[in-house]
């Protein structure tokens, strides 16, 4: 598989969404009614983000259907953020770098 700006972002928002822990998590309470889980097609996630979040069952073949919408909303935040650094989508080649400019201070 190449690898790609959107395949490094995808991989950064499916650790960040597992990363994140909601407040009632963290306090171990209980929450105060059960949330429906969306069925894909009312899922706002691209199928892109479906299929990789689906490949999260490789490492953890018991996440349910909540789960699952929850690390794809991550990664399609991340395929958004990706849209939003760069909205005209330029590709970059391997040469273009900002060039680091170094000061010294008296």
């Amino acid at each position: 598989m190449k690898s790609t700006r959107k395949v490094f972002l995808a991989a950064a928002a499916v650790v960040g969404a597992s990363m994140t822990v909601s407040k009632e998590t963290a306090q171990a309470q209980p929450a105060p009614s059960p949330t429906p889980v969306p069925t894909p097609t009312e899922h706002p996630s691209s199928p892109a983000a479906r299929a990789l979040a689906e490949r999260m069952r490789a490492f953890d073949p018991h996440l349910d259907e909540a789960q699952l919408a929850r690390i794809a909303d991550g990664i399609q935040e991340g395929f958004g953020l990706g849209g939003a650094l760069n909205p005209k989508g330029t590709k970059l080649k391997n040469g273009d770098a900002p060039t680091p400019e170094f000061r010294v201070g008296a």
